[in-house]
């Protein structure tokens, strides 16, 4: 090769090209550094919209009402926004189906809005469909709805297979049982011994012994929970006091 013929670059050409092709790469680090910002913010807005509604529910729960409509709308509105983020996520489409739940049980929204939280509940299925609670939610629909048939026993059995230990579970037994129980339902017999053990397992559990105990008081089930727990020398003796409950 002959060395006089080749054409070397200025030496000013070559740091020019150097500096643009470094801060080419700068920039392009930028971009990547703002994306991914944007996007955890998005998602870290989405979470704290997610754990809000859920402390919203949760105290719904433990009052068994929601304080105001406008409670109710600001977090129907936190659900929609974690939604139109995060599309996908199936946490967020069980939280959709809540807020419908609560919205036309308390009359916020109409009843047919239960139609709507139940197509929530079962695109929640799809994508997680394991979750013992939401299978439990979907059940606690069609009793809203007053549907006592395959499709409601197909719930609670997936619940139940699902969640052997699922406090949720236990009290979705415990009160739908023995309200059916009460007036007789003939929809009681398809689920009999499933009631029996999630009233003793429910009655165990520190999460929900005292809620589930209170819900025999009120609704003149004590007797019955009596008979159901017999064997446990606990619950009978010492937490319901069946001896002295007659």
């Amino acid at each position: 090769m002959n060395i006089e013929k080749l054409k070397l670059l200025p030496y000013n050409d070559i740091v020019r090209k150097l500096f643009f092709g470094r801060h080419l790469f700068l920039i392009f680090l930028l971009l990547i550094c703002i994306v991914g910002f944007f996007s955890a913010f998005r998602f870290a807005s989405a979470s704290l919209d997610y754990y809000m509604v859920r402390n919203s529910i949760s105290e719904w729960r433990n009052t068994g009402s929601i304080h105001s409509e406008e409670t109710f709308i600001e977090a129907r509105k936190a659900v929609a926004r974690a939604r139109f983020i995060h599309h996908s996520h199936p946490l967020y489409m069980d939280l959709s189906g809540q807020i419908l739940e609560w919205g036309a049980s308390v009359g916020y929204l109409t009843k047919g809005h239960l139609n709507a939280a139940q197509h929530a509940y079962k695109n929640a299925t799809k994508m997680r469909p394991t979750w013992p609670v939401t299978w439990g939610s979907l059940a606690m629909v069609k009793w809203r709805k007053q549907e006592f048939d395959d499709e409601l026993l197909s719930y609670l059995n997936k619940a139940d297979r699902f969640g052997p230990y699922t406090p949720e579970i236990h009290t979705l037994f415990t009160q739908l049982g023995l309200t059916l129980y009460s007036v007789n339902h003939p929809f009681f017999n398809s689920i009999r011994e499933q009631v029996k053990e999630r009233v003793v397992l429910g009655l165990k559990s520190h999460t929900t012994s005292s809620d589930l105990l209170q819900f025999l008081r009120d609704t003149n089930n004590l007797k019955t929970a009596c008979r159901w727990v017999k064997e446990e020398e606990y619950l009978y003796n010492s937490l319901l006091r069946c001896d002295m409950n007659g």
